[in-house]
């Protein structure tokens, strides 16, 4: 959502677009459609979405649907694909947040 009013599908030629879409610019996305709980991670240093694109994001949501909103301290976006302790800092929080879940999903 970095720096950008609308966040939309893939734009390929209008003619793609026409055949993939039904219409020759993409789509945007209808973000109150999403009805699955979302956690979002941040990095607090993030230069690329600032917490008031994040908050924007929130606003576009269903009411409810953001369960949390975790920012990690001096983080930056990248760090998320390549620090050294993202499994630390991210992946096991985000493995404890699936299986908090699991207990309302079919086995």
């Amino acid at each position: 959502m970095a720096a950008r009013a609308k966040v939309e599908h893939m734009d390929h030629s209008p003619e793609e677009n026409l055949r993939r879409y039904g219409q020759t610019i993409p789509p945007t996305y209808n973000y109150s459609k999403i009805e699955v709980p979302v956690h979002i991670f941040r990095g607090k240093n993030d230069l690329v979405s600032s917490s008031g694109e994040i908050s924007n994001l929130v606003k576009l949501l269903r009411p409810g649907v953001v369960q949390n909103c975790i920012e990690v301290p001096d983080y930056n976006h990248f760090d998320f694909s390549f620090a050294t302790d993202c499994a630390e800092k991210v992946i096991n929080p985000i493995i404890d947040v699936v299986r908090s879940q699991e207990s309302g999903m079919c086995k």
